[in-house]
């Protein structure tokens, strides 16, 4: 009985012994971080959902309060640079206009006198500086009384189509209340989210196709103006600009869904052959200074030597791979010849 005891004791310890093993083996394979590079960069043609917005956009307001007189236009009016679009009650501006007017030639007047006086020598020549003070005095309170006059006017300030009006003829407003809102309808924007594992290899400037669902026979050149630094927390996508003009036989307005892609290299160019375009995250140097990138193969980490060209908007250029191979974007001078790891796409 004893020995039987002895035997399920020893059992036991062995067990328990290899459940450790196993457990400091398993601890030991650490969660990586990485990316797929992409076999041909000239020829992808994955599709990302975007939404149109205006390019040039703005909400007009008069610098003065008063009674509005007319609102001269109606929401989806367009309209040209310099077009009234609604004006307020100036007669009050009007009279203030014409008092400074008067002003200003009573002060020229005298002024003037006492110039021809001062050669005279009939008055000092404080007369004098007192005169001119009043005089600019006048021309300054001219041109501000013009100016309430011309801000009693909205004027367009450049092409655009009306997309709200916020308010109606004959209310009393005040100053800074937001009264129509423009946008501009010669050029669009399409805002995207592109994954983290797509944006190494997307540059300012890069030629894109858009298509937009309510007018799918449409496919609009476009080009990038945008590129996010910063990847969402929630979707880990990078926020893309993208800038077309208007179809011509269309119109794009804001809040339209679509989606964009990258049109295909007739060429077919190899990506390798130009470098792959990857996080300069996934790169590290030896004690010699030479470059390597980590390959996760089977699980297993593998240092791959690379060659590192020119620096892109958001990456760096790289030679030495094929294209499909998984690399490490993250913590890679803490990893180690052979180490075992898990993928986190």
């Amino acid at each position: 009985m004893k020995q039987s005891f002895t035997f399920i004791l020893m059992s036991f310890l062995l067990v328990t012994s290899c459940n450790d093993v196993a457990y400091e083996k398993a601890s030991q394979i650490r969660l990586i971080k990485v990316i797929q590079v992409a076999e041909s960069q000239t020829n992808i043609e994955r599709k990302f959902p975007g939404r149109a917005a205006a390019a040039n956009d703005v909400t007009l307001t008069f610098e003065l309060s008063g009674k509005l007189n007319e609102v001269l236009v109606k929401v989806g009016d367009r309209v040209k640079s310099g077009d009234v679009l609604a004006s307020i009650d100036d007669r009050n501006y009007q009279n203030a206009l014409s008092k400074a007017k008067a002003e200003l030639k009573r002060a020229t007047a005298q002024y003037e006198r006492m110039q021809k006086a001062l050669q005279e020598k009939a008055v000092s020549k404080q007369d004098v500086t007192n005169a001119e003070a009043v005089w600019e005095n006048a021309k300054a309170n001219v041109e501000i009384s013009q100016k309430a006059v011309d801000d009693s006017q909205l004027v367009a300030p450049f092409d655009a189509i009306i997309s709200a009006i916020y308010i109606n003829s004959f209310e009393n407003i005040v100053a800074k209340q937001a009264i129509i809102r423009l946008i501009d309808h010669s050029k669009i924007e399409m805002l995207g989210d592109i994954p983290e594992d797509v944006i190494p290899m997307v540059e300012l400037g890069m030629d894109i196709l858009v298509q937009f669902d309510a007018i799918p026979d449409i496919i609009i050149p476009a080009t990038v103006s945008e590129i996010g630094s910063e990847a969402s927390e929630m979707t880990r996508t990078f926020p893309v600009t993208l800038l077309m003009d208007q179809p011509l036989n269309a119109s794009i307005l804001p809040g339209m869904a679509g989606k964009g892609w990258r049109p295909a290299d007739p060429n077919n160019t190899p990506a390798s052959l130009n470098g792959f375009n990857v996080p300069i995250t996934a790169i590290f140097s030896d004690n010699n200074g030479d470059q390597y990138v980590w390959i996760i193969e089977g699980g297993t980490a593998r240092r791959q030597a690379i060659q590192t060209g020119d620096l892109t908007s958001n990456g760096i250029l790289i030679k030495g791979l094929m294209g499909g191979e998984y690399i490490a974007i993250a913590g890679v001078n803490s990893l180690k010849e052979g180490q075992q790891v898990r993928l986190m796409k």
